[in-house]
């Protein structure tokens, strides 16, 4: 086991049970997908090398892709808060066909039905989704809020507030994704910024996508293209009319940073 500076003991403790889990739950996810699909023609993207990780012999290229990531939000699991969560997906020709996102310790299922429409399930142990219904969405009035994930470059950050946009980083007051993408479903934000991070960002940013008036663009306002794995490396996520200006911000920054 690999120890850090200041390594407690009981945080190392935590950190082994948490790769224990981690590959319990993706074992439990790709094998119901191996009884679920064909798994020959399917490759997968899962974040442990578990035993049946060599069922999936699909190529990336033109089969679809699973993708698992078992506990994303290693940080906030080792420490005890609620923003962790289960992940999985299935990209194809660029395009988000499934995903799912369950948050244990709230117990809230976000996920596309078999129609591509994003949906919501509440207190699922007891209910399952039976009870799940869809994901709404609300204009945003008289926000300039943004909201960023922890490795937006500094240099947008920057464009942003010089541009008017109260930008937030989704770590702050322990609001986390979850709650930044409830805030701009529910027209309080203007939109959320992703930059290479968690699987978590990008699926619920999808499903804000799919929402009627939602939008899921990559940096330069193009609709979002899902590579295979999924792993998008930029993504813009909100709902209603994407303004010019944060767009106008997003290309300076690009420059900058070149």
């Amino acid at each position: 086991m690999t120890t850090l500076p200041n390594d407690s003991y009981a945080l190392r403790a935590r950190r082994a049970a948490k790769t224990a889990v981690d590959e319990i739950i993706q074992e439990v996810i790709i094998l119901a997908a191996a009884d679920a699909v064909d798994p020959r023609h399917v490759a997968l993207d899962a974040e442990e090398s578990t035993p049946s990780y060599e069922l999936f012999t699909g190529s990336r290229g033109n089969d679809p892709t699973l993708v698992v990531d078992p506990i994303d939000g290693t940080l906030e699991y080792l420490q005890g808060q609620k923003s962790y969560s289960i992940c999985a997906a299935m990209t194809h020709h660029g395009k988000l066909s499934m995903a799912f996102v369950y948050f244990p310790a709230y117990d809230e299922l976000y996920y596309l039905d078999h129609f591509g429409r994003p949906r919501i399930a509440i207190d699922v142990r007891r209910s399952g989704i039976n009870a799940s219904r869809l994901v709404e969405a609300r204009l945003p009035v008289q926000s300039h809020t943004v909201f960023v994930n922890g490795r937006v470059p500094q240099s947008v950050t920057e464009a942003l507030s010089t541009s008017g946009y109260d930008v937030i980083d989704d770590t702050e007051a322990r609001r986390g994704v979850r709650g930044c993408m409830l805030a701009c479903l529910h027209g309080e934000a203007v939109a959320y910024l992703a930059h290479t991070r968690q699987m978590r960002d990008i699926l619920l940013g999808g499903l804000i996508g799919a929402t009627k008036q939602g939008y899921a663009l990559d940096w330069r306002g193009a609709a979002l293209q899902w590579p295979p794995g999924g792993r998008v490396a930029t993504a813009l996520f909100g709902v209603g009319q994407l303004p010019q200006q944060l767009l106008d911000c997003l290309a300076m920054s690009e420059v900058k940073d070149h």
